[in-house]
């Protein structure tokens, strides 16, 4: 009985590919931070986006930002928003980068012996992405999008009979759960 209150002593996973932003919330609360035309390239490195040292960082060069913006002939100069066809018009005067944001983890609740005995098992999967574009001239950001992804999954396993249940699957593969 003491041991199923322990909740804090079942596996926690978590997969955090960068150090600044280790939830969602951080992540856009930086992003709100940025402000086109007022932002200076040297505060984004404050922000958590320093193109040199932040991970998964994509350096654009002016053709990178032609091909991004205007992937196909049916996307025209003037179908894209003005402060990127002024970078685009800069040419080699706008830098473009691309930050790669995401998180995963999985979080085991419940009790411990049920959980250990294989009786019950309650898994919450939660996971996230982001893809922010900035570009920038004259040393300021002028352009700032950002695509992302949320997930949420709770996983929810119960053998009223625990490890006894799948006795015959269990023998013949000793390395299942």
């Amino acid at each position: 009985m003491m041991l199923a209150g322990c909740g804090g002593v079942l596996p926690h996973e978590s997969n955090i590919d960068t150090a600044k932003f280790e939830t969602y919330d951080q992540l856009m609360s930086a992003y709100g931070e940025i402000s086109p035309g007022t932002t200076k390239a040297e505060q984004l490195a404050a922000l958590g986006f320093d193109p040199m040292t932040t991970p998964n960082t994509e350096i654009l060069s002016y053709t990178g930002i032609v091909q991004r913006f205007m992937p196909t002939d049916a996307v025209t100069f003037n179908l894209v928003p003005k402060p990127v066809q002024a970078c685009i018009a800069a040419e080699n005067g706008c830098s473009g980068y691309v930050y790669r944001f995401q998180n995963a983890s999985k979080q085991r609740n419940g009790g411990v012996v049920p959980d250990l005995l294989g009786i019950e098992r309650n898994t919450l999967d939660l996971a996230w992405a982001a893809e922010i574009v900035l570009l920038v001239q004259n040393d300021r950001v002028v352009y700032k999008v950002i695509s992302t992804r949320q997930q949420s999954n709770l996983n929810d396993s119960s053998q009223p009979l625990g490890p006894i249940q799948n006795i015959e699957k269990n023998i013949g593969n000793p390395s299942s759960p």
